[in-house]
């Protein structure tokens, strides 16, 4: 690899929400930012504790895991579509004491 290919600045997305379930909605979107903006990567982050939800949310670990299925598929479809996008989940929020 030459330093200039390392030198080169990613195009890195960030979708964050509840994931309470992740669904098509999440999919879509992730779909359309990582065609339109052509990123090298995209990172599903799960919030933690939601400041705009109530007491009756999944358990963050759960939805941590349902992203990460989610995650697996989306990588999945963009190998049909031929999207160079990058998957990843980060539990950043999750980790992160108090409302995300």
């Amino acid at each position: 690899m030459s330093s200039a290919h390392l030198d080169t600045p990613k195009k890195i997305g960030i979708l964050g929400g509840t994931f309470d379930p992740p669904h098509l909605g999440h999919l879509k979107l992730a779909t359309h930012f990582a065609k339109v903006l052509r990123l090298d990567a995209l990172l599903l982050i799960p919030s933690g504790e939601p400041w705009q939800k109530n007491s009756d949310i999944t358990p963050a670990e759960l939805r941590l895991k349902l992203t990460e299925a989610a995650g697996i598929d989306l990588a999945r479809a963009f190998l049909y579509l031929k999207i160079p996008t990058q998957i990843g989940v980060d539990r950043i929020e999750i980790d992160r004491a108090g409302p995300s």
